[in-house]
């Protein structure tokens, strides 16, 4: 891959996975228009990024996107309000459904050939949960029960919306492709995703800014649920945020799958709470008493075989970093984040 890959249009590029795919873009030298509500926030994660970095600010997912569009080659949206940001039901189903076929659409009819999307693990799972549980493998080809009808979302939480909402996209996604065999359609399933922000990342009062990596913070915060208890978000499967940007990037030179939908599954590893616990106490002793205790019973989490095999063959994506790295730099992003908050 190089310059020649031509002008990547990125959503989300000041989160906390979209700031690692622009970082790895800029590393190999490809040019980026990155769309956000604040240009001043990309300015200052990127302050040397000089003409490889063009921003345009736009307030929300279901703007126009017409302008932005122009002379781009390929489009990677990773942006979507959720709960982990602190987006209550409506913002995560405006963004997370309307807002995602809202920019897919759009990058259509712009005559746009490479589309990525950044999908999550629960568009594998049923609304029960109960097939995110045991042995039976899921793949690219599993898809959750949720339907449109389904979701109310002045009804219902937040968690329930942010699945619902990506599922039925997913679904959409997955037709949309079907309906245009000439546009490259790639959608990425990664679970929990855990990692070190990138440098210059702005750290706010607000700790949801880090992403999932906030859910580490609850092992020594107590959570939900008050002092030495286990986050209560209950997925088991974990991703690195290093890997999943790279996986975004590797998809931009990925050729079409005749026949397939372009749908993989970015997975590296299953980790339980309380091996998390140990992994956390050996590196920081000083915070054990902080740490759920060893009688706290741990919330049961997804444990069901993910098959990356597709992504292995498409992307070239055999190796994952091991999941204790990816939950010491993220409970590092949020020893910062105390640090500079809670003195």
């Amino acid at each position: 891959m190089s310059s020649s890959t031509g002008l990547v249009l990125v959503t989300g590029a000041t989160g906390f996975i979209g700031s690692h795919i622009v970082s790895q873009l800029l590393a190999k030298n490809i040019k980026i228009r990155a769309v956000v509500r604040s240009a001043n926030k990309v300015k200052a994660i990127f302050p040397d990024a000089g003409s490889q970095l063009e921003i345009v600010e736009l307030p929300s997912l279901l703007d126009d996107h017409t302008e932005a569009l122009k002379g781009v080659s390929a489009v990677i949206h990773t942006a979507v309000p959720g709960f982990f940001n602190g987006a209550n039901s409506e913002e995560t189903f405006k963004g997370a459904y309307e807002g995602t076929l809202n920019i897919v659409n759009q990058s259509i009819a712009s005559g746009i050939q490479k589309i990525i999307v950044t999908g999550t693990v629960v568009n594998l799972f049923n609304a029960d949960f109960k097939n995110a549980f045991g042995n039976k493998v899921l793949n690219e080809k599993d898809f959750g029960d949720i339907e449109l009808k389904d979701i109310k979302p002045s009804e219902q939480d937040a968690f329930f919306v942010y699945q619902a909402a990506k599922t039925v996209a997913d679904k959409k996604l997955r037709d949309i492709a079907q309906e245009h065999p000439d546009v490259d359609i790639t959608v990425l399933i990664p679970p929990m995703v855990f990692g070190p922000l990138v440098p210059n990342f702005p750290y706010t009062p607000d700790i949801n800014q880090l992403g999932t990596n906030s859910v580490v913070y609850g092992l020594i915060t107590g959570d939900r649920d008050g002092p030495n208890a286990y986050p209560s978000l209950n997925i088991g499967h974990l991703v690195d945020v290093r890997d999943i940007a790279k996986a975004h990037v590797l998809a931009l030179d990925a050729p079409k799958v005749p026949g397939r939908h372009k749908r993989m599954i970015i997975h590296g590893d299953i980790f339980k709470w309380k091996d998390a616990v140990k992994v956390i106490k050996k590196a920081h002793p000083e915070l054990t008493q902080r740490l759920p205790l060893a009688d706290t019973v741990a919330p049961a989490q997804t444990d069901v075989p993910l098959d990356t095999t597709f992504a292995s063959e498409v992307l070239g994506l055999k190796e994952y970093i091991p999941w204790q790295k990816s939950v010491l730099a993220a409970l590092e992003a949020c020893l910062e984040h105390e640090r500079r908050f809670k003195a």
